[in-house]
């Protein structure tokens, strides 16, 4: 998506100015992004989901996030089973 927009920006840029200086701004908005969005998109994200999402930014396999849902499904699972007269 945020390549997109960059495309987009200087595209309508070069064709506006029609010189090298609407280049200038594509390493503007990509800073602007990064530091401005995803960012704090990324804490809001670690403080919400905690240790799932920090499994997934890892970049681990898919088998070790299903492994870490099923422990922690066995966990929920068997307090459930404590109730159960």
């Amino acid at each position: 998506m945020y390549l997109s927009i960059a495309i987009f920006f200087l595209s309508h840029l070069q064709f506006t100015f029609e010189n090298a200086t609407a280049l200038l701004v594509i390493p503007l908005f990509i800073w602007s992004i990064n530091y401005l969005q995803i960012q704090p998109e990324e804490q809001m994200l670690e403080q919400k989901f905690g240790e799932e999402y920090l499994c997934i930014k890892s970049g681990k396999t898919l088998g070790v996030v299903i492994e870490f849902y099923v422990e922690k499904w066995l966990k929920i699972s068997s307090a459930i089973s404590l109730f159960n007269f």
